[in-house]
């Protein structure tokens, strides 16, 4: 899979400031700075995933402490929206380079991940800028998480992160990406439409059910889906770094998406014939999402 491109303007900064990616280091109690990529590159993986849970829980803690002083004060200020950015950012790129060392690294990534953005996320009405872009993280991050382990060569690491594949969010934006392709009017392959509903469907069934039969079985085509997921997020993010997008608008792709996948159903019945002077296909196609909608985002 093509590398992912960075999903804010933010994360070209960070990912190029040496000094910035950093984390904590614990000597007799206290907290020393050192270099992130250093630690990856001298010792092994285990280690480095024990290393950067304590660190980030640190930092995470750290900012928490803050935020609760500020919101019992009853004032929130510029500057701890600031550090809860750049700590996200941080966190993310640090995520999404331990995911690239493969299956091993996923589950405990992605389980510390969801722990702290979810922690993040409970201050959204008083944050809710850096809630956006928590979310937007979220979803990339667990795509490209999801993504690495169909890659990886262990026969017994399947997708499950939790008690389901995917978690609520990823899967309905996942699911609506899909279904809004169904209803593209642009797109009027029919046969290809069908191919669409299909993965949904088989997206449907390894959420619902995520054994390690399924998911052997039905690996190639929801790998089609993540790229196509993935491949919408890199286009988004690319947008939003060239400043052609806000992040205001980014969530409104992802909420629309999200809400499109938990309403939406299709399905393509195709009838086949012969004749003496050739054969064909017709389909027909259902398609039914929630009256409430909101507008979409870009069409």
């Amino acid at each position: 899979m093509k590398d992912m491109k960075l999903i804010m303007e933010g994360w070209r900064h960070f990912s190029e400031n040496q000094e910035e990616n950093t984390i904590f280091l614990f000597e007799n109690s206290l907290p020393r700075k050192t270099s992130f990529d250093l630690i990856t590159e001298e010792r092994k993986l285990e280690e480095v995933l024990d290393l950067w849970e304590v660190s980030s829980n640190y930092e995470y803690e750290q900012l928490l402490t803050e935020i609760k002083a500020l919101d019992k004060a009853k004032e929130f200020v510029s500057d701890i929206s600031n550090k809860v950015n750049d700590f996200i950012l941080k966190l993310s790129i640090q995520a999404f380079t331990l995911l690239q060392k493969g299956a091993k690294a996923v589950k405990k990534v992605m389980s510390i991940i969801k722990k702290i953005l979810g922690g993040i996320n409970k201050y959204c009405q008083k944050l809710p800028t850096i809630c956006k872009i928590a979310k937007f993280t979220a979803v990339v991050l667990i795509l490209f998480a999801i993504s690495a382990l169909f890659l990886s060569t262990d026969a017994n690491a399947a997708i499950q992160i939790g008690k389901e594949p995917l978690d609520d969010s990823t899967y309905n934006y996942l699911r609506g990406y899909l279904m809004d392709l169904i209803q593209d009017p642009d797109i009027l392959d029919m046969k290809k439409k069908a191919g669409i509903v299909d993965i949904v469907d088989q997206l449907d069934t390894l959420q619902k059910s995520p054994d390690i039969t399924k998911y052997n079985d039905l690996a190639p085509d929801l790998k089609k889906a993540l790229d196509l997921g993935i491949e919408q997020h890199e286009f988004i993010a690319d947008m939003v770094e060239k400043g052609d997008l806000t992040i205001g608008q980014a969530s409104r792709v992802q909420d629309y998406m999200e809400k499109l996948g938990e309403s939406a159903s299709a399905t393509i019945e195709v009838f086949e014939w012969e004749s003496p002077t050739g054969s064909g296909a017709k389909y027909s196609m259902e398609f039914s999402a929630a009256k409430d909608l909101p507008k979409h985002p870009y069409r």
